[in-house]
């Protein structure tokens, strides 16, 4: 059985199954610089960077992390982000189906 490690900064839960708690998170970096403005509201350009704080690969591991994050993983096949959500009557997220690997 793999050892799941939550990278997110929240609890995940994956219905039918025990929560998730986070083991901390992974940040994607950012950097941002102002373009242009509208009616006195600055305009930015958002710049994203390499992934910071990940673990190198463990033997029987998979890592859990931001959609952001896992697009710029998929060279690695132990990460993984929430799959499909579940939604309450209010239309609020309440927990996932199962989990997801993005590919190349």
């Amino acid at each position: 059985m793999a050892k799941i490690i939550n990278l997110t900064p929240h609890e995940i839960n994956i219905v039918g199954y025990e929560p998730i708690p986070s083991s901390g998170s992974v940040r994607v970096a950012e950097t941002s610089h102002i373009i242009d403005e509208v009616n006195g509201i600055d305009i930015i350009v958002k710049k994203f960077g390499k992934v910071e704080d990940m673990p190198e690969p463990q033997p029987d591991t998979v890592f859990v992390v931001s959609l952001m994050a896992a697009q710029q993983l998929t060279h690695r096949d132990d990460i993984l982000t929430v799959g499909e959500t579940v939604r309450n009557e209010a239309g609020q997220v309440v927990g996932a189906k199962n989990f997801s690997r993005l590919e190349d």
